[in-house]
């Protein structure tokens, strides 16, 4: 990722050891300071060069992350504790939704459930 607004960095990645035990990469405090004064709140890049699309994650004291599931760990060939290559920027389009090829089949098989999916924020449907 070559833009001017974009950052690269190595990260640990961790997991949370209270509530829902998730792995998460942390962003430097400069790097998240500076995406949160420009009133990001996702980011595109990519994590060992594969590409990703994630929010950045407030936790509560100052400091913040981007969650990581076992499935995206396993993609980029990673696990707990190992370091991971981060390039991250604003996402040009955060409202963007990756809709799995099943559930875009299964909408457009269903006018009623597609108007139903309609009805749902971004982040409900990003959730499904």
């Amino acid at each position: 990722m070559d833009r001017p607004d974009s950052f690269a960095y190595v990260a640990p990645v961790l997991r949370r050891s209270d509530g829902m035990r998730m792995h998460y990469l942390p962003v430097p405090g400069e790097v998240a300071q500076v995406l949160r004064a420009a009133g990001t709140r996702r980011v595109i890049g990519t994590l060992n060069g594969h590409p990703f699309r994630r929010a950045l994650h407030g936790i509560g004291n100052g400091d913040f992350q981007f969650l990581i599931g076992q499935q995206a760990l396993k993609d980029i060939g990673a696990a707990y504790g190992d370091t991971v290559e981060v390039v991250v920027a604003p996402d040009p389009d955060p409202d963007h939704i990756d809709v799995p090829a099943e559930l875009a089949a299964a909408l457009d098989a269903d006018p009623e459930a597609f108007e139903r999916w309609e009805t749902f924020t971004v982040g409900q449907q990003r959730g499904y």
